[in-house]
């Protein structure tokens, strides 16, 4: 009987982490929404440089939360250039960042004309963000952009 109560707290619990994950992303997804969709209004009535840099900076702000909160052991949010696009590439091991369409986001906030392609970067942050909600984590901690775990 113990082990059938030890077997449903641990699937309560499971479940309960679950649905918090799923809000949270559901949360920040719902964020990038925001900002893409402001940036489509904005560039189709205003200066869409304008609106293309605050998209962008809007992006990288909501990046940087979301490393605070699945790797507040990092020093990731501190991170600019570069170096902030190897993290962000080293998430995933990939070079989408570093090499690809989210490389914008190294210069974001000096760059002074948006010449990015705004729907590739949208797809970028989103599956980026999406990657750390759905990425399985130990019990100790969560993942490092390494694959170490953090404690």
């Amino acid at each position: 009987m113990f082990i059938v109560i030890v077997a449903i707290v641990f699937a309560c619990r499971h479940a309960i982490a679950a649905m918090i994950r799923r809000r949270k992303l559901a949360s920040v997804l719902a964020e990038l929404d925001r900002a893409y969709d402001r940036f489509r209004k904005d560039s189709s009535t205003k200066d869409l440089n304008e609106a293309g840099l605050a998209f962008l900076a809007e992006t990288n702000r909501l990046l940087n939360r979301v490393v605070l909160v699945m790797y507040p052991d990092s020093n990731g949010a501190n991170l600019t250039g570069e170096h902030w696009l190897a993290f962000l590439d080293a998430c995933d091991n990939s070079t989408v960042f570093s090499q690809g369409d989210g490389k914008v986001l190294g210069d974001g906030m000096y760059r002074p004309t948006f010449d990015a392609d705004p729907d590739a970067l949208y797809q970028v942050a989103k599956q980026w963000i999406e990657h750390r909600y759905t990425e399985k984590t130990g019990n100790s901690g969560t993942l490092a952009p390494s694959g170490s775990v953090i404690a």
